[in-house]
């Protein structure tokens, strides 16, 4: 899913053709676009910006406020705890490519004949106009938390657990795949 999202955006952002799968993906994305047009309020690129990016941190927040919590609760079986943080994982990991997209598309602005620069993704906004260079700033900021910081975040997990040698832990089934040979785990 996550090689879906990546690469349907390419066409867009980089002019780059690609067969049918291509296309089945912008119409998906293009029956997207056009329900949030319906409403009695219209969604700008900016409101989508801030909701791909302000959502996943408040449910990140959640449930590492969960994990915490219940790391202090003796009551609770450590496996739900686990699960907790597993899920906050996964959903980092779903959250990465389609947010990371939404964020660099903020940079990416095209001329028009009459010499003014427009979004791409939204045609609407004109990014040499001051609210779209604040848009800007806060994309760059959100870089840091999405693009790298994600990627980092589980790149310094997995070198910690494998430092404190907890990768073993619950991998019988994995130990002799090709895949954990390959990455020298």
């Amino acid at each position: 899913m996550s090689y879906a999202q990546i690469v349907s955006g390419f066409s867009f952002n980089f002019g780059v053709r690609f067969p049918i799968f291509s296309s089945v993906m912008s119409l998906f994305s293009f029956a997207i676009s056009t329900s949030s047009r319906s409403r009695r309020w219209p969604i700008t690129y900016h409101d989508q910006l801030l909701g791909y990016t302000i959502v996943p941190l408040v449910v990140f927040a959640l449930l590492l406020a969960l994990y915490k919590y219940l790391g202090k609760v003796d009551k609770i079986k450590h496996e739900f705890r686990y699960q907790v943080f597993n899920s906050f994982l996964l959903l980092t990991f779903l959250v990465l490519p389609t947010t990371s997209t939404k964020i660099l598309n903020t940079f990416s602005c095209d001329w028009l004949d009459d010499g003014t620069r427009v979004l791409k993704s939204d045609m609407s906004i004109d990014c040499d106009s001051s609210k779209h260079k604040v848009f800007q700033v806060y994309a760059g900021a959100m870089i840091f938390v999405y693009p790298f910081g994600i990627p980092a975040m589980h790149f310094y997990l997995l070198y910690w657990y494998k430092a404190k040698g907890l990768l073993d832990r619950g991998q019988d089934k994995l130990v002799n795949t090709k895949m954990v040979k390959l990455v020298g785990f």
